[in-house]
């Protein structure tokens, strides 16, 4: 289930029009798509659900607070939703691809960070381990998810310092 749009810009220069266009693609479509899905596995009683967020869902990224809002969303749903499924006793599962900076025309605009850069073939990669896989996040690449954890046990001047260094925060 992967819908996105990255349309860049600090908040206070988004207009409503493109504010409401990434939060209908990025985080409405993916609502839309989870729905249709889980209407599908319900009558055979299996199936799985991948939906793709961003790394911009886990760190906020400047000049893409919307963007980053939306895949947090992804997240948080997708959260909520496999609680939901567990709680009824369902047998669908749901993960959570959440892919870094890919060489796509996405990620065109996106200023500098010194981080890798993935090739859509890697996230395929990772995005088939997540469905035939039983975790909720998939990092692609790999890397990823222990770089963010890593951060995110730091102290917050010490993270922002990092984060800054790597190109994600203004210097």
């Amino acid at each position: 289930n992967n819908a996105g749009v990255m349309l860049l810009g600090r908040v206070t220069e988004l207009t409503p029009e493109r504010i409401d266009a990434m939060i209908d693609i990025n985080l409405r479509g993916v609502i839309n798509g989870t729905q249709l899905a889980l209407e599908r596995f319900r009558a055979p009683g299996v199936g799985k659900i991948v939906n793709t967020a961003s790394t911009a869902g886990e760190w906020g990224i400047r000049g893409a607070s919307v963007y980053s809002a939306t895949k947090f969303g992804v997240i948080g749903f997708s959260q909520a939703v496999r609680q939901e499924l567990r709680g009824d006793g369902e047998p669908i599962e749901i993960s959570v691809l959440i892919p870094g900076i890919v060489n796509t025309r996405l990620t065109r605009g996106v200023p500098h960070a010194k981080t890798p850069t993935a090739e859509p073939e890697d996230i395929a990669k990772v995005a088939l381990k997540a469905l035939n896989g039983k975790r909720f996040i998939y990092h692609a690449p790999p890397i990823v998810g222990p770089v963010i954890r890593t951060f995110d046990m730091l102290p917050r001047a010490v993270n922002a310092r990092l984060q800054r260094a790597l190109g994600f925060q203004d210097p």
